[in-house]
Order: C-alpha cells, then structure tokens, then sequence
C-alpha cells in the first residue's frame, strides 16, 4: 500500500489538442510515480509499462519518454488518434504545408479559407470596417444572437451588441442547419448504429455556424 499515494507532478503545460475534454493530468505525474518504482528489485529502464485505460494520451507519452516500453488500451477512436499524433507528431513544415493546401481549396468562386472567414466577419462599431469576431454571444433561453466580442486594429474593442448583419448572416446558417446536422449525423454513424444518440448528443453541442464551417471543410 505503501506506493498508493497522490503524486501531484507539476503545473499544466502546453494545452494539447482536444485538451479540455481530456483528464487534466499535470506534466511529470507519471514520470514521478515510475520514478518511485525504479531501483534494484523494481522497475529498470526497458521494462515493460501497462496503461489499462488509455484515458490521456500524455500519460503514456511521458512513461515512453521514461525509457520505458509502454502498452496502451485504447478504444476511444479519438484518443487512439490524439496518442498517435503525440506519439509522431507532423513537423511545422509539413502542418503548413497541409493547411495551405486545404485553405487554397475552392468553395464555390472563392477561396475555402476566405470563405470560412467570412462567417466571422463583424463590423467595427467606430471605424466601420470589416474584421473577425472572437466570439459570438447567444442568449440561452431565446437562442437568439445578442451580441459579439473583437478586437479591431483601430483600438476599438470589447463585447457590443449584434448587428442585424450578424442577425442576418446567423439567421440564414440557422436556416440550412438542419441538413447539414443530417449530413455529419450519417457520416459519423449510421441509423442503426448503437452510437448514433452519442453522435448526435456531440453534434448538438455545436452551433450551425461551426456546423456549416465542418461541412464544408469535409466535403
């Protein structure tokens, strides 16, 4: 009972993709607890490390980093990816590469990056030009969008009232976003699927903007 104890590691570092919806386990936990167990009659380097659960991937990167053989349970399909990505993650030349392929892509007459722009695009209440939200405000009970927060290069900046452009633009997302739901929903699981309630309960999460910006990079 002697190593069942709590082992704080240290603060969070970096926050990895997906992070929030991830353990919140501090950087050096594992490093700390293999440490613990290491010296004559424990764990030497090269030995073999079970992670039953697969719940972060960290935890498992950090074991491998330790010098240690580590073996993984993981049958979130998410996770397997995150821990693969972590595992070899792609060099910055190649993660530009691929976004500058995927933004040049055409979505209709336009460009999809310019495109995808333009959803968020607001106007600055003193120098009227057109810049990029940093957030959209939805009122809970009525649904309605109520205001937008920015910061434009003017100086101007903080959370306003929505225009009714952005009224306007969220009113004709709203419009389709029943087909593209439906859409994504057959994607991800099909009708009989056991998964297809867990699927759609993630898909509600979203609002048809950040819906209509997924199908249309997926398509």
């Amino acid at each position: 009972m002697d190593n069942l104890v709590y082992i704080p590691g240290d603060e969070i570092g970096t926050p990895a993709p997906l992070a929030r919806y991830l353990p919140p386990i501090p950087q050096g936990a594992a490093a700390a607890f293999l440490a613990k167990l290491s010296g004559p009659g424990g764990l030497e380097p090269g030995a073999w490390v079970l992670d039953p659960f697969g719940a972060s991937p960290q935890l498992a990167v950090e074991m491998a980093a330790q010098g240690y053989r580590t073996l993984v349970a993981v049958n979130n399909p998410v996770t397997h990816f995150l821990l693969e990505l972590a595992i070899q993650p792609p060099s910055r030349p190649e993660l530009r590469a691929a976004l500058a392929e995927l933004a040049a892509l055409r979505k209709g007459d336009e460009r999809l990056e310019t495109h995808l722009q333009s959803l968020y695009l607001t106007q600055c209440s003193k120098c009227q030009r057109q810049i990029p939200a940093e957030a959209f405000v939805w009122e809970r009970a009525s649904g309605a969008l109520v205001a937008r927060i920015y910061h434009c290069p003017c100086g101007d900046g903080g959370e306003y009232p929505a225009t009714p452009a952005d009224q306007a633009l969220a009113s004709s997302l709203a419009a389709t976003d029943g087909l593209h739901r439906a859409r994504l929903l057959e994607r991800v699981a099909a009708p009989d699927d056991p998964d297809r309630p867990h699927a759609q309960e993630a898909l509600d999460c979203y609002l048809p903007r950040a819906v209509y910006a997924l199908i249309s990079i997926i398509n």
